[in-house]
């Protein structure tokens, strides 16, 4: 995220296909695994990640969800790592359960407790990028085994959590709607032709 792209090019967290449907304004998300083996577009059936083509730009990722799940796709949104966190920061924090207490060492996940937490922008992004989670039995730490999978499924928890506390602004909640304006101006970036 942010303004700076790591050596080799980016890398996406996640990746999602999302279904509008104007018909009965609705919604629906499929979760694609960054480590989801394809035939890249433009390299003559050469297996590789999906990230791979992300890596090599918008138009790369799109043609390859394309080939790849036999479907057009007619625009292009992404969000960065920054209005992720500034998403919660704007919302004032995402309240969520914890049946257990859960780190993840590598994104900084620090759950102490078991119960309702409010996760604020730092902790919201070490939540959804954690990939390696532990979880705490009571007298050891052990290893979530879902991996990316188990990421895709706390990235869409969190989603529908901070959904949740947006939708529950009331119309006259002028400065936070302000707020969450000013993120998605400063952190997303949208495709041409997408209104």
């Amino acid at each position: 995220g942010g303004s700076d792209v790591p050596p080799g090019g980016g890398r996406a967290d996640s990746i999602v296909v999302a279904r509008l449907d104007p018909t009965d304004a609705s919604v629906e998300l499929l979760s694609v695994p960054r480590d989801l083996w394809v035939d890249a577009a433009g390299t003559k059936g050469k297996k590789q990640r999906i990230n791979s083509a992300y890596n090599q730009g918008a138009q790369s990722l799109v043609d390859t969800l394309q080939g790849a799940l036999g479907i057009p796709i007619h625009h292009y949104v992404e969000v960065d790592f920054t209005g992720f966190k500034e998403l919660a920061e704007a919302l004032g924090g995402v309240p969520m359960y914890f049946d257990r207490p859960v780190r993840d060492r590598n994104s900084g996940l620090s759950v102490a407790r078991k119960g309702c937490v409010t996760l604020n922008g730092v902790q919201a992004l070490a939540f959804a990028r954690s990939r390696h989670l532990t979880y705490s039995t009571g007298t050891r730490w052990t290893t979530d085994p879902t991996g990316d999978l188990g990421r895709i499924t706390r990235q869409q928890v969190f989603m529908r959590h901070a959904m949740q506390k947006v939708a529950s602004l009331g119309l006259d909640d002028v400065g936070p709607r302000r707020v969450l304006v000013g993120v998605a101006v400063n952190n997303v970036k949208i495709a041409d032709g997408l209104s």
